[in-house]
């Protein structure tokens, strides 16, 4: 396998988007791209980018603005620079799975996404649906019936706080519940992962579980409101293979409660194929999990089904 570290402009005009290339040794049969969630970087995808590799595709990974090696430096993570951040998340994506398909036009393009990049390609499919041959969807949610208040509340503190403003309240508030689940938890973050080395790696990482701003706290209650909307199941072609896969014991989906509503909203708006699978006692990184090597195998053999 051969990893490269690239770089394109980013759809708001003002970013360089940092991205990585994992070539097979072997002929590509497949493309495999990846959209990462908040707070993290794109090398926590390495291995499930080897073990595709292995089997023949060739992968991609780009890091969202604000995140990784496209922050200017450790002070711009979290920072966003244009109003419309949410619709860039969407637009970078697809961007990235353009670059992917013209370098093999013939290949066709399977997506993937994680927490915060799970309701992004959940967008991204319902815009531009006919370029993909199937979905992953990790770690997601159904509709959040706090989202409407929250912004409020980011409105309000934007006028008088600013755009870029780091507040500790609405990290603790947004997260700070899904902790109370595992107490007495040992972190903060136990809700993350069974596994206590994932994190302490998570908190010891400087790429990890830094704060948004304001703004960035915005864009992430949009990309939930509008993937949860009637209209973008709706958007979505009906012949597009789903996977959606969670831990059991994942608060950002209520603990198993979401996985099977966002695919029963999926098959009533007409998707043929979506099915799910929940990860017993598991949490929200199940890639990074005790669990990791099955939910890995899993997703191979979804790909595998659908490339047949």
């Amino acid at each position: 396998m051969k990893k490269e570290k690239l770089y394109f402009d980013s759809t708001n005009g003002s970013d360089r988007i940092c991205y990585f290339k994992y070539t097979p040794e072997t002929a590509p049969k497949a493309i495999f791209q990846m959209v990462h969630g908040m707070a993290e970087y794109a090398g926590r995808y390495d291995e499930l980018a080897e073990l595709l590799c292995a089997h023949g595709y060739v992968c991609y990974i780009h890091e969202h603005v604000g995140h990784g090696n496209t922050a200017k430096d450790v002070e711009h993570l979290g920072l966003f620079l244009d109003a419309n951040q949410s619709v860039t998340l969407v637009e970078d994506t697809h961007k990235m799975s353009l670059i992917a398909k013209g370098e093999y036009p013939s290949l066709s393009l399977n997506l993937f996404g994680h927490s915060m990049g799970s309701f992004v390609v959940r967008l991204t499919v319902a815009k531009y649906g006919s370029d993909y041959n199937s979905l992953v969807v990790c770690g997601t949610g159904a509709k959040d019936p706090k989202v409407p208040m929250g912004l409020f509340i980011l409105k309000v503190l934007r006028l008088f706080k600013g755009k870029d403003f780091k507040s500790k309240f609405i990290d603790k508030s947004s997260f700070g519940p899904y902790n109370k689940r595992f107490e007495p938890a040992r972190t903060p973050l136990d809700w993350l992962s069974v596994s206590k080395t994932n994190v302490d790696n998570y908190i010891a990482s400087p790429y990890c579980g830094f704060l948004f701003s304001l703004d960035g706290y915005k864009m992430l209650m949009e990309v939930n409101r509008e993937a949860n909307k009637a209209r973008t199941f709706e958007k979505t072609p009906a012949s597009l293979p789903i996977f959606l896969i969670a831990g059991g014991d994942d608060p950002v989906g209520h603990c198993g409660e979401d996985i099977p509503k966002v695919c029963g909203e999926y098959k009533k708006a007409g998707v043929t194929d979506c099915t799910y699978k929940l990860y017993k006692g598991f949490r929200h990184e199940i890639l990074c999990d005790d669990c990791a090597a099955e939910v890995r195998s899993d997703i191979l053999d979804f790909v595998e089904r659908i490339e047949k």
